[in-house]
């Protein structure tokens, strides 16, 4: 919300102002892809990832609680896979809404010329890949989650 208070008072009529907002874009982009393919690095190279473990499906959820109360898990609720094909998954994921997020913001950008799409994604990049899981596990070292309960509420 703030940058969006703040869009007045930039000027991208200028088109060196412009050209510094998409480096900055173009920069924040290269850097996220390639630190997610540092990690993707460190979750092939360890040997130890081929243990069987059960995540929870992800369920589509309504807005401010709305719809029906949650259920107790089911068995069905849970696919079975290992760390390793999980944690690239999650990877392949995040390395996706980067590459269209920077395609939809930098077509925005040229066709229509809406400039702070560009710059509210190359804030939202780096805040985004610290909520991911996978880097505060091989980045920042986090083992546990906030709850002291498995990262990724996984199963063994």
């Amino acid at each position: 919300p703030a940058m969006l208070l703040f869009s007045k008072k930039i000027d991208f009529k200028d088109p060196e102002i412009l050209k510094l907002v998409q480096g900055a874009f173009i920069t924040v982009a290269v850097l996220m892809l390639s630190l997610y393919l540092y990690v993707y690095t460190l979750v092939t190279s360890r040997p130890d990832r081929n243990k069987a473990i059960w995540v929870s499906k992800p369920k589509p959820q309504l807005p401010f609680g709305l719809g029906p109360p949650p259920e107790a898990p089911k068995p069905e609720d849970f696919d079975e896979t290992t760390y390793e094909k999980h944690e690239k998954k999650l990877l392949l994921e995040a390395a996706q809404s980067i590459i269209m997020s920077g395609a939809i913001s930098f077509f925005m950008s040229i066709k229509f010329n809406v400039h702070m799409s560009l710059l509210i994604q190359s804030i939202m990049m780096p805040l985004n890949a610290f909520d991911m899981l996978v880097l505060k596990k091989y980045i920042l070292g986090v083992q546990k989650s906030s709850d002291g309960t498995n990262l990724y509420n996984e199963f063994l």
